[in-house]
């Protein structure tokens, strides 16, 4: 807890037993199923007592990140378990310290020397499980691989994990998101420090675990409710239709006007395939009626000009990102309402919108930035999926 709080957090929320083996040399960790939908860490009492507190720690932390990457779930998908456990264990093992790992533990560095040794190419540093498993070389050739004895032990439980049901499976995937969530909420995560004491991928799948978790909107649909709540109309006087009132001319007619100002991030981080997907967008609205000034920005306004049925072929920009020019010229047009189309990756502006503001973000990277946005807008995140 003090030392690696969030696997602390994260390994507190299982079950733990003692091991009932009748194994003379029984693994000194190990992964299985418990009921219909948890899981259960067992250990080796007698070993576990000769372990340093670094080494247990390592070994505590070995088993987290197995868990969190979901190799427990994949070992009977691949043909060959023992490279499988060879893979899986070169992937954790490089994300713990020198004093976290035990003499005669599998290293990338001790498996790159015996790879140069029989004249293969070496191994990429923090790479995925698939990419060790299809770089090493087969079970059959192994024995002679450095920490190959010591790879793989307590990998035989995963095995009743990856052969459950469908329903048993989902229902474990979701307790352990559940655990990790719950991990990364208590520890911070999402803060920038925090951040920095764990490796990519377990905070990639922090990340997806969180997507998941976040409700799917309708972005399109939610776009052209705003752009139509935002119409404004006038009474106009007219020569063809006589006053239902008094039966004289001129009568009046309701004139129905939206003004609505489109700014469009066109700063580096900003994809041509999104830029597409929101013209495409904006040309409805336009269909249904609003007149639309388009503003093409990133730390100031590159260009501007009306929107008359046909995108730009390319836009001008990118560069950073400003967000107070566009909302500037906004207020000084005394727009109906404003469309902000970017990927929120910079600070919150100063300028005050004088009408309503709509933040449509795609490839929204943390909920700092939807939360810093929505204190002058509403803030909709565009699905990756760009048919949701």
């Amino acid at each position: 807890m003090l030392k690696e709080p969030f696997y602390g957090h994260y390994l507190s929320s299982f079950h733990k037993a003692t091991q009932q083996h009748s194994d003379t040399n029984p693994p000194l960790l190990e992964i299985k199923p418990i009921g219909n939908s948890d899981i259960q860490i067992s250990y080796c009492q007698q070993q576990w007592q000769t372990l340093s507190d670094d080494l247990a720690l390592g070994a505590l932390k070995h088993e987290a990140l197995h868990l969190v990457l979901g190799h427990v779930f994949l070992r009977s998908a691949y043909s060959d378990s023992a490279r499988f456990d060879l893979a899986a264990d070169l992937v954790v093992n490089q994300y713990l310290s020198a004093e976290q790992l035990a003499p005669d533990a599998v290293s990338l560095a001790a498996v790159n020397h015996w790879l140069e040794a029989l004249g293969r190419p070496s191994l990429e540093a923090n790479r995925e499980l698939d990419y060790y498993y299809q770089a090493l070389p087969p079970s059959s050739q192994q024995p002679q691989c450095p920490g190959v004895g010591q790879s793989g032990q307590g990998h035989g439980s995963w095995n009743r994990l990856s052969t459950q049901s469908q329903a048993q499976q989902s229902l474990v995937r979701q307790q352990l998101e559940s655990k990790l969530l719950q991990s990364a909420q208590r520890t911070e995560v999402s803060n920038a420090q925090s951040r920095g004491l764990l490796p990519a991928m377990v905070l990639a799948a922090v990340e997806e675990a969180l997507s998941r978790r976040r409700p799917v909107v309708n972005w399109r649909r939610l776009l052209r409710l705003f752009a139509a709540s935002a119409q404004r109309t006038f009474v106009k006087n007219t020569l063809r239709r006589p006053s239902k009132r008094y039966g004289t001319t001129p009568g009046t007619k309701i004139q129905p006007h939206q003004h609505i100002l489109v700014a469009v991030d066109t700063s580096a981080s900003v994809d041509d395939q999104q830029l597409q997907i929101f013209f495409e967008e904006m040309h409805h609205i336009w269909r249904a009626g609003a007149q639309l000034t388009v503003v093409e920005c990133d730390t100031k306004i590159n260009r501007q000009y009306a929107y008359q049925g046909k995108p730009p072929e390319a836009v001008v920009g990118r560069g950073g990102t400003d967000f107070n020019a566009a909302i500037d010229t906004a207020n000084r047009l005394r727009v109906d309402a404003t469309i902000y189309f970017t990927d929120g990756e910079a600070p919150a502006p100063e300028v005050r919108p004088r009408a309503p503001l709509l933040w449509l973000i795609h490839g929204l990277r943390s909920d700092d930035s939807a939360h810093s946005l929505s204190h002058c807008g509403r803030v909709i995140p565009m699905a990756t999926d760009p048919h949701r």
